[in-house]
């Protein structure tokens, strides 16, 4: 009998070390885990600051050429000269285009 409670003795400790690996398994996949999650946040934080400073860059740019376009009806309205309607449609792009990179600014600005 004392031999039968040996055996099953070390069959629990054998189970028990079995359950122990299978829990520090876990812990680790949780580890690997917390340590990707934290990465691609930094990643994600990372690239959003990119955007907003090209967005910001590029609502400046954008804001140029609205002045120069608002100069160029001034300067040939002054003058009396019509400007072709081509010219016309591709100012109002860059109107448009000032309006979208305005409003993709304010939204990335909201991800704080």
């Amino acid at each position: 009998m004392n031999t039968l409670q040996n055996v099953y003795d070390r069959l629990s400790d054998k189970t028990e070390l079995a359950k122990h690996e299978v829990n520090l398994g876990i812990v680790q996949d949780i580890i690997a885990s917390v340590m990707d999650i934290q990465q691609r946040n930094k990643d994600a934080f990372s690239t959003i600051e990119k955007t907003k400073t090209l967005y910001t860059e590029t609502l400046s740019r954008a804001k140029f050429a609205q002045k120069l376009i608002d100069k160029l009806f001034v300067d040939t309205k002054a003058l009396g000269i019509e400007i072709p309607i081509r010219d016309k449609s591709l100012m109002e792009r860059v109107k448009t285009l000032n309006i979208d990179v305005t409003n993709n600014l304010a939204k990335l600005n909201q991800l704080k």
